[in-house]
């Protein structure tokens, strides 16, 4: 493979075309791993990625990236050149000139939210299942994904240490079978600052995300949905970064946090019948050690979610059910760097989720008879094993 790559390179270069590079990397996992509901059992993984770089005469920078992961899988539903269930996913196209226009890229890439904010889960290492990550944790995305995943985002650095960004998500399958509506689009800004401090390096993120999608809310086990139609949603994040690194080595300490919310109706004959909101937000720390081959992380986070629904608002039987869900979990991760991109990994997750239901005038349900009840469970995962970059 890498001697068909050369070549093609080489051809390219033969023909008189502007200078490109096409490079091949990826990444590999063996291991054990087990949950408390299944036993020790082995992993394996591999992801491969092709990246092709440019220049045009005039100095503008261009590039892809496609990410071919577990190409032989077969579900029947899935591209199976990107393991994505859209066409486009797993791959990314970008533009690039700093000092002029910033760069452009478009496909699977991180919305303004994700790109600005930090994650906690981030100061410490990975783990070869990412079982340090845990109910709790919250990817910062935003409102990524409410759509296709296919955004469009420009980025640019505006000196002193400031960078912004400004990102689009279209509803192109709106004309598709069977959900024929037509969604606003998502539209996000974010902004980071960084700061050299003499004994380290401070980091700022923030980013703002909003448009339309389709929801729907069943809030009890086995029910059918209460509700289903279209809300307006709205999405907040920002995150703290201390970095007291000399080298590599030293303490990284990353606070995030974020807010959501959506809300929406069902109009019959100009009236409004039923509503719904939904509102969450989560916090997360995480603090991370380096000394020499040996890294540590420690995380953790706690999501609240609040779902509500009013039916029958003009029957004069109105009634509302409500659904609080906390999930919270703490997260541990080690690795020991055994040189050549070989690393040792170990990680190990614990999540607690409570959910707390309650129903008042019509909206009575299965062991709701005293206006509501709550109901808990809780979960641990951990892995052990190595993990290869190439």
């Amino acid at each position: 493979m890498k001697r068909l790559l050369m070549a093609t390179t080489a051809l390219c270069l033969g023909a008189g075309t502007a200078a490109a590079d096409i490079a091949l990397s990826g990444s590999a996992e063996m291991g054990v791993a087990g949950s408390k509901d299944d036993s020790a059992r082995f992993h394996t993984d591999i992801d491969v990625t092709f990246t092709m770089s440019g220049a045009t005469d005039a100095g503008v920078s261009f590039g892809a990236a496609i990410d071919i992961d577990e190409a032989s899988v077969d579900d029947g539903e899935k591209d199976h050149a990107t393991n994505n269930d859209d066409e486009d996913g797993g791959i990314a196209v970008h533009m690039s000139q700093p000092e002029t226009f910033g760069t452009i890229t478009m496909g699977d890439t991180a919305g303004a939210i994700a790109w600005a904010v930090s994650d906690a889960r981030g100061a410490g290492p990975g783990s070869i299942r990412d079982n340090h990550e845990h109910g709790g944790s919250s990817g910062n995305d935003g409102l990524d994904a409410t759509h296709d995943n296919q955004i469009l985002r420009w980025d640019r650095a505006i000196g002193s240490g400031f960078s912004m960004a400004a990102s689009v998500e279209i509803d192109d399958d709106a004309d598709g079978a069977p959900d024929t509506k037509t969604y606003d689009p998502i539209l996000g800004v974010g902004g980071t600052y960084s700061m050299g401090m003499g004994v380290g390096t401070l980091g700022l993120g923030l980013g703002f995300q909003m448009g339309s999608k389709a929801h729907t809310m069943a809030m009890h086990t086995g029910d059918n949905p209460h509700w289903s139609g279209e809300v307006d949603a709205m999405a907040v994040g920002g995150s703290v970064s201390l970095d007291f690194g000399d080298g590599g080595d030293g303490i990284k300490l990353v606070a995030d946090a974020g807010v959501m919310e959506a809300d929406g109706d069902t109009v019959a004959n100009g009236v409004v019948t039923e509503s719904a909101s939904m509102e969450g937000m989560h916090m997360g720390l995480g603090l991370g050690y380096t000394v020499g081959a040996i890294s540590l992380g420690v995380n953790v986070g706690t999501q609240v979610t609040e779902e509500s629904h009013d039916n029958d608002l003009n029957s004069g039987t109105a009634g509302s059910k409500t659904l609080e869900t906390t999930k919270s979990g703490v997260g541990f991760s080690a690795a020991y760097d055994l040189g050549g991109g070989a690393a040792l990994q170990f990680g190990v997750g614990s999540s607690e989720t409570e959910h707390d239901w309650t129903y008042q005038g019509n909206a009575t349900a299965s062991g709701s008879g005293e206006g509501g009840h709550d109901s808990s469970s809780d979960t641990n995962s951990w892995s052990l094993g190595v993990a290869f970059s190439f």
